[in-house]
């Protein structure tokens, strides 16, 4: 099912993410905990996008360390192989993985696509947050509309919101994920609480159990 096209309006509702209030970032050690990445790696649901002719630099996160580590580390793992054999995560492939906790010094602006302003936009998670990684050129789109439209109050967008899918989809949480534009959040309007911890260390390894655990996923060491 193709994703449909965002209107060449502003229909988007804003959330606002308070200063202060902690975010968690997982990101490869070639990035700081603040540092946005300016378009290196595979496409994603809202990048790249871009704006004049630039990419425009972001940076996901989410509330809580479940909900990141799941839109990370076991984004991509099919749960329900159809070989029959156990999904995988390799720890020898996280050996570059770092996670932060961050938070911005001023309020942030983000458009809502959350599972209610979804419904009010008359769109279902299938439709746009759900979808796998071929649909991700058409996704993007939703960002680009966030960054030129802004709010449906005429107020511009410093990212957007929603709720992580995999958290939702395999354990019916709502736990909220977000993407930050780099051109809106300045890297010196985010602070990081201590330095990047490697996510195989010994808190990191209990953590990735817990959440493998629940997914039905086998943590190769």
């Amino acid at each position: 099912m193709a994703v449909p096209v965002p209107p060449v309006e502003p229909v988007l509702a804003a959330y606002v993410w308070q200063a202060g209030r902690p975010m968690l970032r997982v990101a490869d050690d070639q990035f700081g905990a603040t540092e946005f990445n300016p378009r290196l790696g595979e496409p994603t649901r809202f990048a790249p996008l871009f704006a004049d002719g630039n990419c425009v630099p972001t940076l996901y996160a989410a509330e809580i360390l479940d909900a990141v580590l799941m839109e990370s580390v076991f984004h991509d793992v099919v749960l329900d192989r159809p070989d029959g054999e156990p999904a995988e995560v390799h720890l020898a492939d996280l050996t570059t993985v770092r996670r932060s906790t961050i938070a911005s010094r001023r309020d942030l602006r983000l458009g809502r696509l959350d599972d209610d302003a979804l419904d009010a936009l008359g769109l279902g998670r299938e439709d746009l947050i759900d979808t796998d990684a071929d649909t991700y050129p058409e996704t993007v789109r939703w960002a680009q509309h966030a960054h030129k439209y802004g709010t449906i109050d005429g107020e511009s967008l410093d990212g957007l919101i929603w709720h992580a899918r995999r958290a939702a989809q395999a354990l019916g949480q709502r736990d909220l994920a977000v993407v930050l534009f780099g051109d809106r959040v300045q890297r010196n309007q985010l602070h990081s609480s201590g330095a990047p911890v490697p996510l195989i260390a010994a808190a990191g390894i209990e953590k990735l159990d817990t959440v493998a655990t629940r997914l039905g996923v086998t943590l190769v060491r």
